[in-house]
Formats: structure tokens, sequence, C-alpha cells
């Protein structure tokens, strides 16, 4: 009776075959050799490592709440998005409000985001914002991305989960049309294939508001030079929305990354609208492309808002050449409560 190890009918199916040890010279008809075996082994956990770095975004957080998830993701200049303290801080003060938000995504890849934010810029000479993010997801790899041998018991699951805590401090003029802002930010990252990684970074954001219609932001991220933690890179944001009037809005972002890319920088480009009916039912549209990953999203939204409470749905869908048979697809909602 044979020693060696099998496979479920399950594992079978799907072509995998059970690791040989070889015993002096004997060897399996048809197995590989044993640095062919392992070759093999370490080829096939390359996509396993690609796909917890990143996922089907090229950052470890999307801030983004569900306002700017329908909008393409501008948040950089779009107070009413409680992911805008993150990603510019300059918007705390811009914004001269005092606003608690929280949100959740759930998505492709058993994708599940939760977001909560607070600012205030009103009971102080001073703006204080605090933000958390917790992305969950499952990055084990397909079964044609898995090695064609596997040792007894080996297991390729990769339940990856990383978190972003920030806390951002600025002020400006008295009329809040100034601002300069600095902040700190904490990520981490578990997962079984890395490890649990940390990394603490900083941002500096200055912006202004031009005679009440256009708000310009310009943010640098994570300045302080670190190894090792992929998703924080260097970078220099730019938040752009013009509203001339309650119920129209257009916004444009943009992310140039310094490190993500092996060979040059990545540009990442957003744009999105909004339109109010009834100046209490947004409706929002938005696109946006990955400049590290080349991949291309439409997104769309709405929601039912007003100066104190709002409640949005925003949704993003793959779009392009990247998207394959089957485009990832995300939704989510937030709940903002402005004081």
């Amino acid at each position: 009776m044979s020693s060696f190890p099998t496979l479920t009918e399950e594992e079978c199916a799907a072509g995998l075959k059970p690791w040989h040890p070889q015993a002096g010279s004997t060897q399996l008809p048809g197995a590989p050799a044993p640095l062919a075996y392992q070759v093999k082994r370490i080829s096939g956990l390359f996509p396993i490592v690609l796909a917890a770095s990143f996922s089907n975004f090229s950052f470890a957080s999307e801030p983004a709440m569900a306002v700017a998830q329908g909008m393409g993701h501008t948040t950089r200049a779009s107070s009413d998005d409680g992911g805008a303290a993150y990603t510019a801080p300059s918007t705390i003060w811009l914004s001269s409000a005092f606003d608690v938000s929280g949100g959740a995504r759930v998505g492709t890849g058993q994708s599940r985001l939760y977001q909560a934010s607070a600012q205030d810029s009103q009971t102080g000479p001073i703006g204080l914002g605090v933000q958390w993010f917790r992305h969950d997801e499952d990055t084990t790899p397909s079964r044609a991305d898995l090695p064609g041998w596997k040792r007894p018991g080996e297991n390729f699951e990769n339940p990856t989960s990383t978190s972003v805590f920030s806390a951002s401090l600025g002020g400006g003029g008295v009329h809040h049309l100034f601002s300069i802002a600095a902040g700190l930010r904490y990520y981490t990252r578990t997962a079984p294939v890395t490890g649990a990684q940390s990394e603490v970074n900083g941002v500096i954001s200055m912006g202004g508001i031009v005679q009440d219609q256009l708000t310009l932001t310009l943010t640098a991220e994570n300045l302080i030079p670190q190894d090792g933690f992929d998703g924080a890179p260097l970078s220099l944001g730019t938040g752009t929305r013009w509203q001339p009037t309650e119920r129209f809005a257009l916004a444009f972002d943009s992310l140039t990354d310094f490190e993500s890319k092996d060979e040059g920088i990545a540009f990442t480009s957003m744009a999105g609208m909004e339109y109010r009916i009834g100046e209490v039912v947004p409706i929002r549209l938005g696109w946006m492309n990955d400049g590290v990953t080349s991949q291309g999203y439409a997104t769309a939204g709405l929601g039912v808002s007003n100066e104190t409470a709002g409640l949005s749905y925003g949704g993003r869908l793959e779009v392009g050449e990247g998207s394959g048979d089957s485009p990832g697809h995300w939704h989510g909602l937030s709940l903002r409560a402005s004081f």
C-alpha cells in the first residue's frame, strides 16, 4: 500500500498532484526534479504575494466613502466625503464643519471595507481630523495560479487585512478660505503569506477656496522614506472641485505616485460630477484610471442629504481590457452627521 499523500476528489478534479518527497533515486513517473519542483512552488507563490500587496487596487487603503466612490474617487477637494480629511487634510479647515461619517463597502474577492471619520473645524482655532479604515479581502489565488504540486496539508489560503489610522491638524484664514495641514498615518497589514507589516508615515497639505466656487488642494503623501510596505508610496495629490450652484458640481483629482512602479512614475486620474434633484437627492457619476495597475473604473452613486445629515450609495465597476470576463464590482454605503 502506497504511503504517498492523497488528495481529495475536488483537488484531483482541479488538476492538482500530490507532493512526492524523493527517496534516494526513487521518483514517481513524470515527477519533476527537486529543483524544478522548488522553482515551480516559488513561482506559484508570486501571484499570491502580488495579490496580498495590491489586490484590485494599487493603494493600501481606499479612503473614499460612498460620496466620492460614486464620483470617481474624487475626495481631495470634496469636504462632504469623509475620506477627504485623509487624502487632503487641508479640507478639514476649509469645510468649516463638525462632521462624523461612517461607511462600509463589499465587492469582488470577498472584499469588505469599513470606514470611520470625524473632523472638527468649528470649536477652536485649529481643525482636527481622525480617520480609520480597514480593508479585509480574500487574496487566495485561483486554481490556475497554484503550483501543480503541493505538500500534504499545504494551504494556500491568504485572507488579508489592511488598516490605516490617521490624525491631522490644520488651520488657516479666519474665513476658512485658506488652509495648511499636516498629519500622521499608521499602516498595518496581516496576511499568512507576507506576515504582519506596519509603517508610520506623514502628510502635508495646503488648499484654498476661490470666489466661493472653486476649491483647490495640494497634498504630499507618505513623506518619510520607508521600505517594505506596499501600498503607501511617496505621492503628490491634487484636488479640484468647481461648484457654481448648490445643485451642480464637477471634481477632478490626480495622484502622482513616485514609487510603486520600478521604472518611471504612475499617474492616476479621477473625475466626477454631481447633480442634486430638489437640492436633497444627489446623482453622481465618475471615472477613474489607476496609473499603477492601468485599470479603469466607472462609478455611479446617489443619496439623500441636507446640511445636517446624508445617506449615500456608491458603486464601482472595472472596465477596459483589464476587466476580463468577470469585471470586478464594489458597492458602498456611508452615513454623515453634521453638528
